[in-house]
């Protein structure tokens, strides 16, 4: 779907756990790092980094 997505013109980004499958990780820890991902991207993209590296 991403390369599909590029190809049309769209900006796709594609993001696989190292766990695979469908679920968000194997531990809390693991999720917890999942939804520190996804929260950090969103805040690149609206320009809120908050002088976060």
């Amino acid at each position: 779907m991403v390369a599909k997505l590029q190809t049309m013109g769209y900006e796709a980004y594609f993001y696989e756990p190292a766990a695979g499958g469908h679920g968000y990780g194997r531990d809390n820890r693991e999720r917890a790092a999942f939804e520190v991902l996804g929260f950090r991207f969103l805040k690149s993209k609206i320009d809120w980094l908050d002088g976060e590296a």
